[in-house]
């Protein structure tokens, strides 16, 4: 099987009950992009940035890709996580959104996909107390896609709590696929969202996810 991690889309909601989606940017609206890599002995780091024009201001979004060489321990807002050899991570910034009004909120969402012929698929998650998404597993035959979440988020300079969700799309017998959604809150500069999300591919691992 193939495995496929991508950053898909942020989209802004309004204040309504339910909220409703009003506005949504994908990596393929972006304006302008740059791009650099970063090499260290533990992990090689490549920095994507792009920039959205909208109203009278513009957007940056930079996602940075860790891809570990061997085994690392990164920590952000006081929890460590470690990573072993092979392991994928991700950081999200969003700097300077312009919201169409002042209470929206944004949703990121993150897609998994597996490509294959499939004789099985299973699907586990574990969520803490509050119903937040902390860990995922996609096995597909031998082989499992491995997510890990810490619920929290760097909201203009300060720590705080987020829901995450994992909602599937959809399932066959050669591909699965579906989405790590994250709140984020109202902000006014900048946002740094979720940087312990990992994917570690595993074989003959067919035990529930655990979190970080």
């Amino acid at each position: 099987p193939v495995f496929g991690i991508t950053i898909a889309s942020i989209v802004e909601f309004n204040t309504e009950i339910p909220p409703q989606p009003i506005y949504a940017v994908s990596l393929d609206d972006a304006a302008s992009s740059t791009f650099q890599t970063k090499l260290t002995t533990h992990y090689t780091e490549n920095i994507y940035s792009y920039s959205f024009g909208k109203a009278f201001t513009t957007s940056v979004v930079t996602i940075s890709v860790y891809h570990f060489l061997q085994a690392s321990t990164f920590e952000f807002a006081g929890v460590s996580s470690t990573y072993s050899a092979g392991a994928v991570k991700f950081t999200v910034e969003i700097d300077k959104w312009d919201f169409l009004a002042s209470q929206n909120t944004l949703r990121l969402y993150i897609t998994s996909q597996v490509l294959g012929n499939f004789t099985s698929h299973l699907l586990a998650s574990q969520t803490d107390v509050l119903g937040n998404l902390r860990a995922y597993k996609v096995t597909v035959n031998d082989y499992s896609l491995f997510g890990q979440i810490v619920p929290k988020a760097e909201v203009d300079g300060a720590i705080t709590s987020q829901t995450v969700q994992y909602v599937p799309s959809s399932s066959s017998s050669e591909s699965a696929d579906g989405s790590v959604v994250i709140f984020i809150p109202h902000f006014l500069q900048k946002v740094v969202i979720d940087p312990n999300y990992a994917v570690l591919i595993d074989t003959n691992d067919n035990s529930p996810p655990s979190s970080p």
